[in-house]
């Protein structure tokens, strides 16, 4: 397992549009997976009421990886998102070498 670690004083050079986009999708993610969990609870009591085993809890992992500006720490396990799951092997191929101590 490798970490990849940005400087904490990083400011997002991309523009305020751009910025607005992504956080619109972030709360458009966030909203999704309340409406989900929303029906879940209304589909997990009505089979309680129909003595039926509750449906499975679904996975409030959203499908967008999208970074978090607002906080230095951005925790990530890439083997488990789709579009990143080869990121380890071709950073690796690229000729990247860690270079922080302990690493």
């Amino acid at each position: 397992m490798s970490a990849l670690c940005i400087d904490f004083d990083y400011v997002d050079p991309r523009p305020e549009p751009r910025r607005k986009s992504e956080q619109a999708q972030r709360d458009a993610d966030q909203a999704a997976q309340v409406k989900k969990m929303e029906q879940w609870e209304v589909d997990a009591a009505a089979a309680r009421a129909e003595d039926k085993p509750e449906p499975p809890r679904p996975s409030l992992q959203s499908d967008t990886v999208l970074p978090n500006w607002r906080s230095p720490f951005e925790v990530t396990y890439w083997n488990e998102v789709e579009n990143l799951r080869t990121f380890e092997n071709e950073l690796f191929d690229l000729g990247f070498v860690p270079s922080a101590h302990g690493f």
